[in-house]
């Protein structure tokens, strides 16, 4: 074989190979495995909002056990391995990209499962002593009385009171007010030898209320502090402190023509009557001001003028996403309360355009008024509905 066959035979090999990459990097979107992957997304940072309302309720006895967490912890670590698995449309760099993300977004989550077991194990400790603590305190103020001593009386309702107001004030200042008012009843115990088991059995749950108190705030804290809705976003629009460009959302094929998301809020409501509505909007690469290619937005079928305004003043070279959040008129509220959002854009579409994310915020008119705990609760879970979903139009 002489060197100009072998020099065709490399040519031929090089043309192949090349053919070959260029048919891996254009492998067509599986519609299939698109919707798995944006799907986990979806429930995964739902189930995220869920536990962390939880966390709440658990910490101030509106939740009667764990097995919520047990539960939701179980189906965020299947949804969380099925991550790792990415569409096999996404490869090269792309996939290292997402993988990198994921696996950031598993580090966090495994903390986030630590944690919680730090915070199931203090806050039962906690829960118990509260339990109990009332309890042996009326059966001690219940033989003072019996005994006439006034003293001893009024230092254990002064215990009781600022012990449960301890409890309930976040970040209090009673702890040095508690240990003084521990101290009287220490020193009233050694008058009533006779109950030295129930003062020890109080003056024991009091201490480890005041101690463990700020260990379960500090654990809340943690988990609320740690960045696991952030690392989803992340896989989805990509993070520049990863190096990843746009995340997932860069690798389908951009969808022509007018985009419909249909939000469900039911979740939110119960009972009464919607007060108000809030749309936010992860907007991602508009740039009517750049094209002159103007959005039109329609919710509920109606052409909303604030949002189609407020569309079409961003400037959003990047692309880059900007959290953009409008009011809206409570009475387009449908009987299964949900939000149809339709945006179209005029022309060509300029370089395309995306919706990262929605959340829908909602207060409502109830019957009767909520207790304080379960109305801060509800408050805090506003924005605790959220989809996911890149749409875009080229």
């Amino acid at each position: 074989m002489n060197k100009k066959q072998i020099g065709n035979i490399a040519i031929g090999v090089g043309a192949a190979l090349l053919l070959t990459f260029l048919f891996l990097q254009q492998r067509p979107v599986d519609a299939g495995q698109h919707d798995r992957f944006t799907g986990d997304l979806e429930v995964i940072k739902e189930l995220d909002a869920e536990i962390n309302r939880d966390l709440l309720k658990s910490r101030y006895e509106l939740l009667g056990s764990y097995d919520p967490f047990v539960q939701k912890l179980s189906e965020m670590r299947r949804v969380e391995n099925d991550l790792h698995t990415p569409p096999s449309f996404i490869s090269g760099r792309e996939k290292e990209e997402i993988q990198q993300l994921v696996n950031r977004q598993s580090e966090l989550l495994s903390r986030k499962r630590r944690l919680l077991e730090t915070f199931k194990s203090d806050n039962a400790i906690l829960k118990n002593s509260l339990r109990y603590f009332p309890v042996v305190v009326g059966e001690l103020s219940r033989k003072a009385e019996q005994d006439k001593d006034s003293h001893v009386r009024e230092h254990l309702a002064n215990l009781l009171r600022d012990i449960l107001l301890y409890d309930l004030m976040p970040h209090s200042d009673l702890a040095r007010k508690l240990s003084d008012e521990i101290s009287h009843v220490s020193s009233d115990a050694g008058k009533h030898w006779q109950l030295n088991k129930e003062f020890t059995s109080a003056m024991a749950h009091a201490t480890r209320i005041m101690s463990t108190k700020p260990k379960v705030e500090d654990t809340i804290g943690a988990l609320n502090a740690l960045p696991t809705a952030n690392a989803t976003d992340q896989i989805y629009v990509g993070s520049v402190q990863t190096g990843a460009h746009d995340g997932y959302s860069g690798m389908p094929v951009r969808i022509n023509g007018p985009q419909t998301l249909v939000l469900n809020y039911s979740s939110l409501v119960s009972g009464g009557t919607v007060a108000t509505l809030t749309l936010g909007i992860g907007a991602d690469d508009f740039q009517f001001p750049v094209f002159g290619q103007p959005f039109t937005a329609t919710v509920n079928g109606v052409v909303n003028t604030a949002l189609t305004s407020l569309l079409n003043s961003l400037v959003q070279t990047g692309p880059v996403v900007q959290f953009v959040s409008i009011g809206l008129n409570p009475a387009i509220d449908t009987p299964a309360h949900t939000l149809t959002l339709s945006i179209d854009q005029g022309g060509d579409g300029g370089d395309g355009w995306a919706i990262d994310y929605l959340t829908v915020g909602v207060t409502t008119n109830a019957a009767a008024a909520p207790e304080p705990a379960t109305a801060a609760l509800f408050l805090a879970g506003i924005a605790g509905l959220l989809l996911r979903r890149r749409l875009t139009r080229s």
